[in-house]
């Protein structure tokens, strides 16, 4: 299909949403956005099914990305699509990308990623070695850093790149591409969606202007699991007590046991997914580093994210966006972060839990052919650990 791009995928669903709300949703066609023909002017993404034509543009992005997970989220972003919650999705090819920890999988990763945007006119396949990223990079904010760095007489930081970029060129590629909205970023092993609350969440950025990046409650990370268990979702006989970690991450991050036990409740009954359906306290602020797995940026705060990185970058001498945009701009900027608890996201596992990943991933499985057979069709005949 010509050019390619990035991309990133998303899950699930917990509440019917009433009548009442389609009635107000206008259908809204949008011009196509394809990478490359965006720099240097506003952007129009092409709208989802139903939404209204004053909601702000929601593009859904996901580092992608292994065949295995992203066919057990491929259903949410059709329902997300259809009920106007997102209006485009670029798919982010790491496939190859040996710090995404994708290099050692299958070439048939790469394959599903290309069917996938045949598949879905509102997918795009991103291609991250198209981004250009320069070999030097100038940027302020120069007092932070040690003498190691080419300093020029206006206080700017000459940043010299290694060969290993990592997901930077995700963030440089929105920063040259602007447009007025709203970005979500998936991990591709996101497993099971609350679809109907992914418009409220949104919304709900927008109108925080305060906030500067909004995380959902996420099934297996640790923080969300504190706030969770804080509000009776999670008995502290299933998995035991869970203080607030205090590097934001939790035991829970490196304890694949607990993460399978966690996922088995949660799967377990509806009653169960409920309790995790909090709304007494939509908010809360963290002040630490997170897991990244489901969160919302705005479009015209990525220069500032890029800029972070870089920071990151010449002070630690590595890429870690994570940190970059979660704990340095808290501690460096004073800013505003936290979880919207009312959107429900399940993230399948981190690294240090891989060895519980088939059994997790097998349980969702299982729960999609049993319970949203048909959400799913047959998208997992032929699924393989």
């Amino acid at each position: 299909r010509g050019r390619r791009c990035c991309i990133i995928p998303i899950p699930i669903v917990l509440l019917l949403i009433p009548q009442s709300y389609y009635s107000a949703i206008l259908d809204v066609e949008y011009p196509s956005f394809r990478a490359g023909a965006l720099a240097g002017h506003s952007a129009t993404l092409r709208g989802g099914t139903k939404r209204s034509p004053n909601s702000p543009q929601v593009l859904y992005t996901i580092f992608a990305g292994r065949k295995n997970r992203l066919l057990l989220q491929e259903p949410y972003w059709d329902e997300m699509y259809k009920i106007g919650a997102i209006d485009e999705i670029h798919l982010w090819n790491y496939v190859t990308n040996t710090y995404a920890g994708h290099a050692n999988e299958s070439a048939g990763n790469l394959n599903h990623l290309l069917s996938l945007e045949e598949k879905y006119s509102y997918i795009t396949v991103m291609d991250p070695t198209t981004v250009d990223m320069n070999e030097t990079e100038w940027f302020d904010r120069s007092d932070a850093f040690s003498n190691k760095v080419e300093v020029d007489g206006r206080g700017n930081v000459k940043l010299k790149r290694p060969n290993a970029r990592s997901y930077s060129e995700y963030y440089k590629y929105y920063t040259i591409n602007p447009y007025d909205g709203v970005i979500i970023k998936a991990d591709d092993d996101i497993v099971w969606i609350n679809t109907t609350q992914v418009r409220p969440f949104v919304a709900y950025m927008v109108n925080r202007t305060d906030v500067f990046l909004l995380s959902a409650s996420i099934i297996n990370q640790g923080l969300c699991a504190h706030y969770q268990q804080k509000h009776g979702a999670i008995p502290k006989s299933l998995i035991g007590d869970l203080p607030l970690p205090g590097n934001g991450m939790g035991e829970l991050h490196d304890n694949s046991t607990d993460a399978l036990t966690l996922h088995k409740y949660f799967l377990s009954s509806e009653e169960a997914r409920q309790k995790f359906y909090i709304t007494d306290r939509q908010f809360y602020q963290f002040g630490f580093t997170i897991n990244v797995n489901f969160v919302a940026m705005r479009w015209s705060d990525f220069p500032e994210y890029v800029e972070l990185i870089n920071e990151k970058l010449v002070e630690e001498g590595r890429y870690y966006d994570e940190g970059a945009i979660t704990w340095d701009p808290i501690r460096k900027r004073k800013k505003l972060e936290g979880i919207y608890m009312p959107l429900v996201v399940a993230h399948a596992t981190f690294g240090a839990q891989k060895d519980k990943t088939t059994e997790i991933l097998s349980e969702y499985v299982l729960y999609a052919k049993k319970e949203r057979a048909s959400l799913y069709g047959d998208i997992l005949d032929n699924w393989t650990p």
